[in-house]
């Protein structure tokens, strides 16, 4: 999908609908949304690395998320 803009209405819908999402209180999924930022990526981007401070929250809305970290050798697994 090229350039996909989603606005936070449909975000909320789709997660809303589906997932732990789904059951949060009305009140507290609001919050939570308020609370985070929209973002979109090329593909391929990083969205987090190793040495990023770690905390967060992320919920995929469209498209996918590869996962990958360092084995014990240090090689990519």
């Amino acid at each position: 999908m090229a350039n996909l803009q989603m606005r936070r209405s449909e975000v909320q819908q789709r997660l809303a609908g589906h997932g732990w999402f789904a059951e949060l209180d009305s009140r507290l999924a609001e919050a939570v949304l308020d609370a985070g930022r929209l973002l979109s990526f090329a593909r391929g981007a990083s969205l987090f690395r190793p040495e990023d401070d770690p905390g967060g929250i992320y919920g995929v809305v469209a498209g996918g998320v590869i996962i990958s970290t360092l084995g014990r050798d240090g090689l990519p697994a």
